[in-house]
């Protein structure tokens, strides 16, 4: 399970689900307390690509060595851009087998306001060999639904 959620609301994450360990975006200012957690240093408005390939290949590497029988929870300030595009990657990454629309539609059910990040997603889909295919599945899951700011979406 991976639990995505704005920083102001991961107390409650924590409080309702366990995490084994956590992501912080580390610009969210998020407490994490006793979870484990590896910081990412990813800016809203990040455009250098040998840098989000970085943050992106740590990313991977602990979602690799996350213990699964765990939550993992991601969080970045609003819960809408950084942390839903680490859920989609890292759900793509753990299951090759699954299609890329089939996990955006799940976190698109989750949270309807999410705006998956298109830069992290485009160098992702490089980087795990799915040509374009994690693109596509962002284009087919529609733009995202306002109102809806400030929710934890669970991801399986």
């Amino acid at each position: 399970m991976i639990i995505i959620s704005p920083a102001s609301l991961v107390p409650k994450a924590i409080a309702d689900y366990a995490p084994g360990a956590a992501i912080r975006f580390s610009d969210s200012g998020a407490e994490i307390g006793d979870v484990p957690c590896t910081d990412m240093t990813l800016p809203m408005d990040v455009t250098c690509n040998d840098h989000i390939k970085r943050v992106l290949n740590e990313l991977l590497s602990v979602a690799q060595n996350h213990d699964w029988s765990k939550p993992l929870l991601i969080t970045c300030k609003l819960g809408i851009s950084r942390s839903p595009a680490a859920a989609f990657i890292i759900a793509c990454a753990k299951d090759p087998a699954r299609s890329e629309e089939e996990i955006a539609k799940a976190i698109r059910e989750a949270s309807p306001c999410c705006d998956i990040n298109l830069l992290l997603t485009a160098t992702a889909d490089e980087i795990l060999d799915r040509d374009g295919r994690m693109l596509d599945a962002l284009d087919d899951m529609g733009s995202p639904h306002g109102g809806c700011l400030g929710q934890i979406a669970i991801l399986h």
